[in-house]
């Protein structure tokens, strides 16, 4: 919201506003989820759970309690390790993802993702929670699909020793 007068939302709305400007992050006035992954059935075992806000997220926020898995299917909490999140304001640092901690997912299990929207849980470099303090979560199943093996190059271009490539 600017001076001037101007009384509404970048999506049109009437204040509070919930998101911030069309095809970007940034502004609002609540931290809100753009994007998540997964969200389907049949996850590869190895796959990273991920999330995008609309705001930087406050890097200090994010650990295993305020962004929870928890694997419904055997009723067990799943670990993680942060994995790569830069977090630097001019780029992706709207974007939280993590791994496994010590293994894949377990196959054909359900799993649910919990943000912690109250306080204490994730909040934006601004200090936006979500609106109401309200939880967000979202659920994906595992499929049997694992990646155990190493990339290996099964060839290059141009080939070794080649100098004439165009």
């Amino acid at each position: 919201l600017g001076g001037g007068g101007t009384t509404t939302c970048a999506d049109g709305t009437a204040p509070p506003c919930a998101s911030g400007p069309p095809g970007g992050f940034g502004g609002g006035d609540f931290l809100k989820v753009k994007s998540k992954s997964p969200s389907n059935s049949g996850v590869p075992l190895c796959s990273r759970v991920q999330s995008e806000f609309n705001l930087v997220v406050d890097r200090s926020t994010v650990d295993n309690t305020s962004f929870k898995v928890d694997d419904i299917t055997s009723g067990t909490p799943v670990t993680f390790w942060n994995s790569g999140d830069s977090f630097d304001p001019a780029t992706d640092s709207a974007v939280i993802g993590y791994r496994h901690d010590n293994n894949d997912f377990a196959p054909s299990s359900t799993y649910q993702v919990t943000l912690s929207g109250s306080p204490g849980g994730i909040t934006s470099v601004s200090n936006l929670r979500f609106k109401g303090d309200k939880d967000y979560s979202w659920k994906f199943s595992t499929g049997t699909e694992t990646d155990d093996s190493s990339p290996t190059v099964t060839s290059t271009v141009p080939g070794v020793g080649e100098t004439d490539i165009c």
